[in-house]
């Protein structure tokens, strides 16, 4: 049986009550915006003196052990990419017989959520004698909430790390063509994803519009959303969104709402990481934590 969520807070309690939390940074926004290039700039600003954790890399060892518990992966598997172990987990389920099939993909949403859980427990206790920096992702108001409540906002700062569609989509290209699996991103589904991160748009000029539009203008222009896809789709894909929603003006000036409550909020899309990162310290000192 997974643990129940009330045993993953009373953990959390636990270590609040008994340990000195380190300050934590927490890096949230859409995939590929360059939260790990920004951890990494972080990490040199700060003279090495925090941690790194990846919740990507978390969760593809932990999933990866599961599947091989399960006979889903060979007990030889290894993949340092968690979107290219997905598909292949999948494809390992939907081989199954079929009354397998609904059974295994019960178990693996209960499994991806249990866990996001161990994760933040992972952090909490790594806190308790190094500075975290977590390089994370949450798409669920309950992943941000639980993450919230685990960590607490007393030592710890959210950043979220915004780009423009048009950015990802060619940053996104332009790392898939270089032929590096590690690296690799599904470009529409990168896409897709992104509204996620943001809530109901609002500017001058334009009216108002829900992310969920959208989401079903993508899926509209995209037939192929989840399969492999080449090098203009997605960037033609995000230039009609840009045209058709208006979602950056030419300074690439932040005009999305971030659908989490930060502490702070960059731009890749017209900084450098190097550049990212000392914005953040800046940042950092204004809240005056012990970095």
């Amino acid at each position: 049986m997974l643990p129940t969520r009330a045993f993953f807070l009373s953990m959390a309690l636990f270590f609040f009550k008994n340990v000195e939390a380190q300050p934590i940074i927490v890096l949230l926004g859409p995939s590929s915006a360059g939260k790990s290039s920004l951890a990494q700039a972080l990490q040199r600003e700060l003279a090495n003196d925090i941690k790194i954790i990846s919740y990507d890399h978390f969760r593809l060892q932990r999933l990866i052990e599961e599947g091989k518990k399960y006979a889903l992966l060979p007990i030889d598997y290894q993949e340092s990419n968690i979107f290219i172990m997905f598909a292949f987990l999948k494809a390992a389920i939907i081989s199954r017989p079929d009354f397998e099939q609904k059974k295994l993909f019960i178990w693996f949403r209960e499994t991806l959520g249990a866990i996001d859980k161990l994760f933040y427990q992972h952090v909490l206790a790594v806190s308790s004698t190094k500075k975290v920096l977590v390089d994370g992702f949450v798409v669920k108001q309950e992943q941000f909430d639980f993450m919230q409540q685990v960590l607490g906002t007393k030592n710890c700062f959210y950043v979220f790390v915004h780009i423009s569609l048009t950015k990802i989509a060619s940053r996104v290209c332009s790392r898939n063509s270089m032929g590096c699996a590690e690296s690799y991103r599904g470009i529409n589904r990168v896409l897709y994803f992104y509204p996620e991160q943001y809530t109901a748009i609002s500017f001058e000029g334009s009216g108002d519009f829900l992310t969920q539009e959208i989401v079903n203008a993508i899926v509209s222009e995209s037939a192929s959303l989840f399969q492999e896809d080449g090098f203009p789709c997605g960037v033609s894909l995000a230039n009609f969104l840009n045209q058709t929603f208006g979602l950056s003006d030419a300074s690439s000036t932040i005009l999305l709402q971030p659908r989490w409550p930060v502490d702070f909020c960059v731009d890749t899309s017209v900084n450098s990481s190097e550049v990212s990162a000392q914005l953040v310290c800046e940042a950092l000192k204004l809240k005056d934590l012990p970095l």
